[in-house]
């Protein structure tokens, strides 16, 4: 099984992306492009491999807990995988977490590939294997994090991935304190 890729994003189309590592070009299904660095970029993502008489089929994700909710809804009764990337792509890990907290078939629903009878078989199904003690509140989480991170943020980047990039930028310029320094190199290394 391969768990994990990290490689040079060298394509990137509706859903998918092809991460190069080692000379080989390895498509993944992903579930929201607009949380992927731009081509070009260093990726590093956890994955879960399909494999079917016909097909070899590829899912990344940034984050550990976006491929365990993953692979906990493939266990849902008829659940399509296409579906489960919807899913994690429009609500995330905490947001799908929080609808199954509140039962919330609405918003559930409100994603493509989602009816109501798929939104309750979830419900009914998962309700019970997800710990709603871990939920943090969504505030508090962004509020921890600095200045520089949550611009990146709000500019489209994914938690995780502004995260690595300020980093970077910390550990090649330690001496650098002022944070639209800091985000403009962010930007730079960030493309």
């Amino acid at each position: 099984m391969i768990r994990k890729i990290a490689g040079e994003i060298i394509h990137r189309h509706e859903g998918e992306v092809i991460v190069q590592t080692g000379g080989i070009g390895f498509r993944i299904a992903v579930p929201s492009l607009s949380k992927f660095p731009p081509l070009g970029s260093s990726v590093s993502l956890w994955t879960f491999l399909r494999v079917r008489e016909d097909s070899l089929d590829l899912f990344g994700f940034l984050l550990f807990e976006e491929l365990t909710l993953f692979e906990s809804m493939l266990k849902v009764n008829r659940l399509p995988a296409k579906t489960a990337m919807a899913i994690i792509g429009n609500c995330g890990v905490q947001g799908f977490r929080k609808a199954l907290a509140e039962g919330d078939i609405k918003s559930l629903t409100s994603i493509p590939g989602v009816g109501k009878k798929t939104a309750q078989q979830l419900l009914l199904e998962l309700r019970g294997q997800i710990d709603f003690d871990e939920l943090p509140d969504a505030d508090e989480d962004f509020s921890t994090l600095d200045d520089s991170t949550r611009a990146l943020i709000e500019l489209g980047y994914s938690e995780n991935i502004a995260k690595q990039i300020i980093r970077k930028v910390r550990e090649e310029n330690p001496e650098l304190n002022d944070n639209s320094e800091i985000i403009k190199l962010a930007l730079k290394k960030g493309r």
